[in-house]
């Protein structure tokens, strides 16, 4: 249950339940450079285009965006304080085996979770009201730029099939392999 491993997307519920209390989900975050050149770049955020916190809670939580991730902790002030503050949420939550480098999971030197620590996080996401409404939304539509809408469709297929699935977030990368 303490192996430290790769922890993917699933990193993002951490980005969620630091940041979901914290963000005001109608403010506007502008999508930065780095937001946009992050790769794989799900949601396709444009460089100096704002979005509503709400829709890029939708997007980190319905189709694993990484640029969503980026630009989300960049709304606590940088990219480097909204790691620092999941880093935070996850010692107060006594997830000891989680050091997160990155909002999005990607693999990074020294990003690690353990599957209790998953656990710790899951459960207390689970219980954000926020959380939940925006894990649960099974389709989206997404406003990429004044001339470009997306339908998201939420990713997380325990959600239509598995009896009494309520949420979380499952993540694929190379060398975590499927989480």
């Amino acid at each position: 249950p303490h192996g430290q491993l790769k922890p993917a997307s699933t990193l993002k519920m951490l980005t969620a339940t630091t940041l979901i209390p914290l963000l005001n989900p109608n403010a506007y975050i502008t999508a930065s450079t780095q937001a946009t050149t992050v790769e794989p770049n799900i949601a396709g955020l444009v460089a100096g285009s704002s979005y509503k916190v709400s829709d890029l809670f939708n997007a980190l939580l319905l189709i694993s965006a990484n640029d969503a991730a980026i630009a989300l902790a960049q709304g606590t002030g940088s990219l480097s304080s909204g790691v620092a503050l999941m880093n935070a949420e996850a010692h107060h939550l006594q997830a000891w085996d989680t050091v997160a480098k990155d909002p999005n999971g990607l693999d990074a030197a020294g990003q690690h979770v353990s599957a209790y620590d998953l656990a710790l996080i899951a459960r207390q996401a689970l219980k954000l009201p926020a959380f939940l409404r925006y894990d649960q939304t099974r389709t989206f539509d997404f406003k990429v730029s004044p001339a470009k809408n997306e339908t998201l469709v939420n990713q997380n297929s325990l959600l239509s099939t598995y009896p009494g699935g309520l949420g979380g977030k499952i993540g694929w990368t190379s060398a975590a392999g499927a989480t």
